[in-house]
């Protein structure tokens, strides 16, 4: 992040987390698809399929890294209100400006095109992940997002492919079955890897 210092840039993730558009609950770094995988472990259950991965990551940051950097170049900047700013006083007017030149950097670059950036970036340095498609804008975060937390490739594909569009209804049962067996998923997980889970489960008690 250009021009921020630590100490801002602290500052600014403490915004996002206070005002409540984190997106990730927080922002510290934590992974569902790793407690998932950790908690099967823990319970003896033998699963085949990989769930967490651990992907490389745009310019060799760390997971937490490159999530304080979306927390910051996306999710700060869209929620950005210039009098929020001016009236904290926790800031000098110096850093209030470098807030602003920062912000409208970052829109005048495009924030979509970063995390378009940061999508190619992945698949480049990922071969498992280069095949897959997102539809469109939203989808792109939703594949950085999902290679950042260390989805498997099946669950990021599902997401975000156009060909694959989700059937709620499918999911919706697949995580009662799955809940009732004991586990208690807290992200999207493909059909297929449902199915097998449930297998393993019961197969299992």
């Amino acid at each position: 992040m250009n021009k921020i210092d630590t100490n801002l840039r602290e500052y600014m993730l403490n915004m996002v987390s206070a005002a409540g558009v984190s997106p990730y609950g927080g922002i510290k770094w934590d992974s569902s698809a790793k407690n998932l995988e950790n908690d099967l472990g823990h319970r003896g259950i033998k699963f085949d399929k990989k769930l967490f991965w651990k992907y490389k990551l745009p310019n060799d940051m760390s997971a937490q890294e490159f999530m304080d950097t979306l927390l910051l170049e996306f999710y700060f900047v869209k929620w950005f209100s210039d009098m929020k700013i001016m009236r904290d006083k926790n800031l000098t007017m110096k850093q209030k400006i470098k807030i602003f030149s920062y912000v409208l950097s970052m829109k005048k670059n495009g924030i979509n095109k970063n995390i378009k950036k940061y999508a190619n970036e992945i698949k480049q340095l990922n071969p498992e992940l280069a095949k897959i498609n997102p539809r469109d804008s939203f989808y792109d975060i939703a594949f950085v997002e999902g290679a950042l937390f260390g989805f498997a490739p099946d669950e990021i594909r599902y997401f975000c492919e156009e060909k694959g569009l989700r059937d709620f209804d499918v999911e919706h049962k697949l995580d009662e079955k799955l809940k009732n067996l004991g586990v208690r998923i807290t992200y999207v997980l493909a059909p297929e890897t449902a199915e097998c889970l449930i297998k393993a489960l019961e197969k299992g008690k």
